[in-house]
Order: structure tokens, then sequence, then C-alpha cells
């Protein structure tokens, strides 16, 4: 009897060493389905990352061309004169203000290519404090504005124009007051061009 145990026992335990190697071979092919998963995986991130790429380089697309343009030269121009301060005729001094909408160089006329808006602003020079009341007229004597708001005009395109205004400054407290002023032009194309 005791010689059925141990063969029982070593049945039992040979059993158990085929087991134990077979959980040892389940181990193993666990992993490897592991490694296979990762391995396609990544083998598809890799194909999507392909497929991407081309179907995006597929819509970039490169436009070759040219354009020209011309664009409009516009001219306005501004000329300030003041009066002789010398002059004990003059009541109230003056500055004569000229706008032209062309230029000309070496006797060659340019006119401005686009209609336009201007305004012309005044404002005491630094170290003057306020300006003294003044108001604006057109060549024909005719007040078109004051200092509470600039003087406005228009030219337009093609024709060769040019107006003349006075500003004319009361009770300025000297005759050269006109050295204490900044006179400054905007011009802006006109939005119907």
């Amino acid at each position: 009897m005791s010689n059925s145990n141990k063969i029982s026992t070593n049945n039992n335990a040979g059993k158990n060493e085929k087991n134990s190697g077979k959980n040892v071979i389940k181990g193993n092919n666990n992993k490897s389905k592991n490694i296979a998963v990762l391995a396609i995986s990544i083998l598809i991130l890799i194909l999507m990352i392909i497929i991407v790429g081309v179907a995006y380089a597929k819509y970039v697309t490169q436009v070759n061309g040219t354009a020209t343009a011309e664009v409009a030269k516009m001219i306005c121009n501004m000329d300030v004169t003041a009066c002789d301060s010398n002059d004990q005729t003059i009541i109230n001094p003056y500055c004569t203000v000229t706008l032209t909408d062309f230029n000309t160089v070496n006797n060659n006329e340019k006119i401005t290519e686009t209609s336009l808006n201007y305004t012309v602003f005044v404002s005491p020079k630094t170290g003057l404090a306020t300006l003294p009341a003044y108001y604006w007229e057109d060549s024909s004597g005719r007040r078109v504005g004051s200092a509470s708001q600039p003087l406005t005009g228009s030219f337009r395109k093609g024709e060769k124009d040019t107006q003349i205004y006075k500003i004319v400054f009361i009770n300025p407290g000297t005759a050269d007051i006109t050295a204490g002023i900044d006179f400054d032009l905007t011009a802006i194309q006109q939005s119907n061009e």
C-alpha cells in the first residue's frame, strides 16, 4: 500500500507540475497577446497619422498669381501767409490760408486724382495758453467758420482748384499773434469714389 500511495502521490505531483507548467505557458500566452494588441494599436495609430496627413495634404494647395493695383494720388496742399504785423492800417491781424488740389514740379502740373474733403484745425503753439477769438472768411469776405468749428471744404477729382480763406483774430492783444499758431490740414478721400 505504501507503494500505491507513492505512485498516487507522484502522479498528483506530476499533474501539479503539468498544471503548473500550463499556468506558466498561459501566462506567457497572455503577455504575447498583450504585445500583439499593443503592436496592432501602434500600427493602427501610425496608419491613422499617415491617412490624416495625406488627407490634410490633399486640401493644402498653393495659389500663385499676381495682382496690380493703382492707387489714386490725393493732393491737398495748404499755404499760410501772415499779414504784415508792421502795417498800422490793419485793425485785426489775420492769416491768408490758400488750399490747392494740385502740385507743380518743373512746369508739370499734377491734379488730385480723387475727390476729397478737407478740414483745417487751428491750435496754439507750445507756450501760448489759448487762442484769441477768431473767424474764417472766404475770398469774397463772407464768414464761413468760427473758433467753435474748424474750416471745412472739398475738392473734386481732376479739377484744378485754389481756395483762399482768411482767418481773422479778434482782440488778440498783439499784432504778432500769428507767430504763435499752428495750422493742421486733414484730407480724407470722399466715400463715393
